[in-house]
């Protein structure tokens, strides 16, 4: 067992320490390149420490590249004389070269391919050079392009319910960097995040070094009374389509979250409408924005899903009593957007394509859904989550050994994700869940992957 010291009385959080001892001897020579750690059980016998201290130290080690992982296997110590260039075991070899073959995979991310509206995008675009604007010449304002600020406004008022003024909108280059410049305007505090959620979250907020804490669901969303019990200060939500659950979070669940967030002038909500658009059965919900009367609500919206990643325009909607400490800690931040992006989007959406264009999508990705489903149907297969987003949740009847059976599908070129993967630590689940999206796959794709999954399951069951 590696031997070093632990400090609870530190201000510093055990997992930091457990990361910069490691490190250390890393470093130092003290444990060699291909070496294996101990167990995750063995560092939390050892230390008496939770898994989610050992399991958050890790995960800032295999970020920064100090160790890497080895399926079924555990952790191993890089070559850090030769990071670029060190030969990997022929595992993880194996690993990669497996993905790299994977002809259906159903990966949350990404946009139907052939429906992004590159005529449309061509031609403004050269329109805007054939205007000779000179201010694509000259560095923009700090916050974004103010006409594209301006029709964000009128977006969202006429579809997510609530008003709010162009100066209080920031745009950036993704949620990573608009959760930096919320990291820059608060000073030390400690954020509650959604498990299960987005592991791309846990790890900005890892590598940052920013205390959190998961925070557990129930049929409703987040509960409010874990947020009481380790002391949240901001609280990280995706309200209308959870992710990775696809929980709508009810009215009753929003208006106690905003008694939570009342009851203390340290206490903010940060709401991910990553995907609100897509609600293909009733009404679209509301934003939690637009029942937040005392202004406890930091909005972000994002163009990625809808149009296309490629795109890489997020935003952010600031409270009015939070813009003058931004501009007071971030007069540097230069939006990372450029001006021709920006102009770009700004006549996408003014000349009335971005509506046209979220309606054809809503159309295509109903019809993905419910091919889905239609496929599911004479199976004994569960369907979970709501009718919205660009993913659903499949609960199978049985317990199986779900490695065995991810790797199984890998070695016919099907790739689907455990819903294990998005929780902060090691979950039991009486029978596996496993999360399937489909805005990136063709139709056809979509029905031959499903009948390759369902060959495999047929030998399971």
């Amino acid at each position: 067992m590696m031997i070093f010291h632990l400090d609870n009385t530190m201000k510093i959080p055990l997992y930091i320490q457990m990361y910069v001892e490691i490190k250390k001897q890393i470093q130092a020579g003290l444990i060699h390149a291909n070496e294996k750690l101990p167990s995750k059980k063995n560092f939390m016998d050892h230390y008496h420490i939770s898994q989610s201290t050992v399991q958050n130290a890790l995960y800032l080690l295999l970020e920064e590249g100090y160790i890497y992982s080895i399926e079924r296997r555990g952790y191993f110590v890089s070559n850090i004389e030769n990071m670029l260039t060190k030969s990997l075991p022929y595992e993880h070899k194996l690993k990669t070269n497996l993905i790299s073959k994977i002809k259906y995979d159903f990966a949350y991310s990404g946009v139907d391919p052939q429906s992004v509206p590159k005529t449309i995008l061509k031609r403004i675009t050269r329109d805007i050079y054939d205007e000779q604007n000179t201010d694509l010449l000259f560095q923009g304002d700090i916050q974004g392009y103010l006409p594209l600020r301006e029709s964000i406004c009128q977006y969202l008022e006429n579809s997510r319910g609530f008003s709010v003024d162009p100066n209080q909108i920031i745009i950036s280059s993704g949620t990573e960097y608009l959760f930096y410049i919320i990291f820059k305007i608060f000073d030390k505090k400690i954020y509650g995040l959604e498990n299960p959620g987005y592991k791309m979250l846990r790890e900005l907020f890892l590598s940052n070094q920013i205390e959190f804490h998961p925070i557990p669901l129930d049929e409703s969303g987040i509960k409010i009374k874990d947020l009481e019990k380790q002391k949240i200060q901001i609280a990280c939500i995706t309200p209308s389509h959870q992710f990775p659950t696809g929980i709508i979070m009810p009215i009753r669940r929003r208006n106690e979250l905003l008694h939570w967030a009342n009851a203390s002038e340290e206490r903010y909500i940060v709401e991910d409408d990553y995907d609100s658009e897509f609600k293909y059965n009733g009404r679209p919900i509301p934003a939690l924005k637009a029942i937040d009367q005392k202004d406890k609500v930091i909005y972000m919206g994002s163009f990625s899903k809808s149009i296309s990643p490629a795109l890489r325009v997020s935003y952010m909607v600031l409270p009015q009593n939070l813009l003058s400490l931004y501009e007071k800690k971030l007069p540097y931040f230069i939006c990372p957007v450029s001006t021709l992006s920006q102009k770009i989007l700004y006549n996408f959406i003014e000349k009335g394509h971005f509506i046209k264009h979220l309606n054809r999508m809503r159309t295509l990705y109903k019809q993905k859904r419910e091919l889905i489903v239609q496929c599911f149907k004479k199976t004994n297969i569960d369907i979970l989550g709501a009718d919205a987003g660009l993913h659903l949740l499949l609960r199978f009847p049985y317990s199986l050994n779900e490695e065995q059976f991810l790797e199984e599908c890998q070695n016919h070129s099907v790739r689907l994700y455990s819903i294990k993967e998005y929780y902060f630590e090691d979950f039991h689940l009486d029978t596996p869940i496993f999360l399937l999206g489909y805005a990136s796959l063709e139709k056809q794709q979509i029905q031959k992957g499903i009948s390759i999954l369902l060959e495999i399951m047929n030998r399971y069951f």
